[in-house]
């Protein structure tokens, strides 16, 4: 189920919870969508295992970076402290 959702900039939708696979593509709890509402590839593709547990928060700051907040402890396959920050 769906936890969080932030309109960037460019109208592209984040959308970060509780799933791993997103129209049956793998995404470890966080996707972006176009402003048309199709599944960006390319970030689910760069994004790789995503977070092993729920993303509860997503925040984007000025320099077009994100932020990802939840319980997950590793983010990527590396250990993340429940926050991570990714372009």
């Amino acid at each position: 189920h769906i936890e969080a959702i932030a309109i960037d900039p460019d109208g592209n939708i984040l959308v970060g919870g509780e799933f791993d696979n997103f129209n049956g593509r793998p995404c470890g709890g966080l996707v972006r969508l176009t402003s048309a509402g199709e599944l960006d590839t390319a970030f689910t593709d760069r994004l790789g295992a995503g977070a092993d547990s729920p993303v509860l928060s997503i925040a984007l700051q000025s320099d077009g970076r994100i932020l990802v907040g939840g319980e997950f402890t590793a983010f990527q396959g590396y250990a993340a402290g429940h926050i991570v920050r990714i372009k």
